[in-house]
């Protein structure tokens, strides 16, 4: 008996140094985790600077299940598009910030080509060619780059946009979205040869190249209100512009005006296109039903295999006829009309 107490006791002598070991591994492991989540909890936030490469990089070509690439004219004239213009404050114009980044270099823009638009270095533009073409004047720094002074930039000649943008379906979302992927100023300037206006297109810019600190200057997109509640950057993030549609990619490569040379025709092509484009993301999903909050369902809340089953429950039961019995016991005599 003392043996088998001393073997006992013994036994529980060397099980505790293990599990005493084994909570304090645990312990240390558990600080080791606490410690790696608040290093990376407190980890700094990606910088400014690349916020204009995670907006043009958030949906992947693998992500991606649907596109439909469409073309608008940003008319400065209409709505809160004059918030893109600015001829009082050139520091805030959309097209003095592209001009100045074009002359300095720091920001590449590409070749207007009527039709299709490319973004290659065959294609980019060199920045004094582009000022000569269009009679802007410019002096020469001491680095021999273009300087173009704000009393020389045409921004009053600048009275559209054309607008690239697409409507892509986010598998991982599960959401489209909408995003501008590049715009080009269109200037208007008195026919040489004649009467009216002509239009002329510079050249093609790419949204997220554009310094994300440019476009942070707040501006006024409301009337009623004064405030300069909202960015460059948060007018197209947000689409707060309006613009008709003239084209969208397709596989003959025309304009919707080529397509529906009558007016009426084209009209409604383009109310039909804006339609579907909403329509799109609604189909999407069919909302589940929900039963009322008080448990009592009317007839139109009721679902249709509810309906057909209560029907067939219903019309499966027959009557039962009930058995009459007579008061009178005993026999009954027939009455019949004896002839």
């Amino acid at each position: 008996m003392f043996k088998l107490k001393y073997i006992i006791i013994s036994a529980l002598l060397l099980i505790i140094p293990v599990t005493d070991m084994a909570a304090q591994s645990k312990s240390t492991a558990t600080v080791l985790r606490r410690k790696s989540t608040e290093k990376t909890e407190t980890a700094p936030r990606a910088s400014a600077g690349n916020t204009a490469a995670r907006r043009a990089n958030d949906v992947g070509e693998a992500d991606t299940q649907w596109l439909k690439i469409v073309y608008r004219d940003i008319d400065l004239e209409k709505g809160r598009n004059g918030a893109l213009k600015n001829t009082n404050d050139p520091s805030t114009d959309l097209f003095s910030i592209m001009m100045n980044g074009i002359a300095d270099g720091s920001l590449p823009a590409y070749e207007y080509i009527d039709g299709v638009e490319r973004f290659d270095s065959v294609s980019r533009v060199e920045p004094e060619g582009l000022l000569d073409r269009f009679g802007i004047e410019y002096t020469k720094s001491a680095d021999n780059r273009p300087v173009i002074d704000a009393l020389d930039m045409p921004v009053a000649d600048v009275k559209r946009y054309y607008m690239v943008e697409r409507y892509l379906f986010d598998s991982r979302a599960g959401k489209v979205k909408r995003m501008v992927d590049a715009v080009c100023p269109v200037l208007e300037r008195n026919n040489p040869g004649g009467s009216g206006m002509v239009r002329y297109p510079m050249f093609w810019v790419r949204l997220s190249d554009i310094n994300p600190g440019l476009l942070s200057t707040p501006v006024m997109t409301d009337d009623d209100n004064n405030l300069a509640r909202h960015t460059l950057d948060d007018f197209f993030i947000l689409n707060l512009y309006s613009g008709e549609l003239y084209k969208t990619r397709n596989v003959a490569n025309k304009t919707l005006m080529q397509l529906f040379p009558d007016p009426d025709d084209l009209a409604h092509a383009r109310d039909s296109i804006e339609q579907r484009l909403v329509a799109f993301e609604k189909g999407l999903w069919t909302p589940a039903y929900v039963p009322p909050a008080d448990g009592k369902t009317s007839k139109s809340e009721t679902p249709r295999a509810e309906i057909k089953e209560s029907k067939k429950t219903v019309s499966s039961v027959k009557p039962v006829k009930e058995r009459t019995t007579s008061t009178r016991a005993g026999a009954v005599r027939s009455v019949r009309r004896k002839r």
